[in-house]
């Protein structure tokens, strides 16, 4: 399947923590846009897939379960994931996403490799 799971390191100090979410030297890919998205408990985000767009998804708050099949090869995962997971995900071209909040006011951080274009926006049911 063309997803990857990178396990995030935090530094705990006197002052509190810090997580590195993305480093250039464990992607191969620029990042061209940046957001977070809040949902509410239920709420549905994705439930479609791109042809030219990498993503990095991380829950920096909440609980999530997320769903992905391969389009190339067919094939499914299903997973959960919390912010205590600290668990940074890729999903490449042609895997169809989506990510269902299992928890109020869950916040999602998202890095695309692309700036979204209303025109030529790259996102197919």
């Amino acid at each position: 399947m063309n997803i990857k799971f990178y396990k995030l390191k935090k530094y705990d100090d006197l002052r509190g923590s810090l997580i590195e979410i993305i480093r250039e030297d464990n992607i191969d890919n620029k990042i061209s846009q940046v957001y977070i998205s809040y949902s509410n408990k239920g709420a549905i985000r994705g439930g479609h897939y791109h042809k030219r767009k990498t993503e990095w998804f991380t829950i920096i708050k909440g609980k999530a379960n997320f769903y992905f099949k391969d389009l190339l090869i067919n094939q499914e995962k299903f997973e959960i994931f919390s912010d205590n997971d600290l668990i940074l995900i890729e999903v490449k071209p042609y895997v169809y996403h989506k990510i269902e909040s299992l928890t109020d006011d869950m916040i999602l951080f998202v890095a695309v490799n692309e700036v979204y274009d209303e025109k030529d926006n790259d996102t197919f049911n």
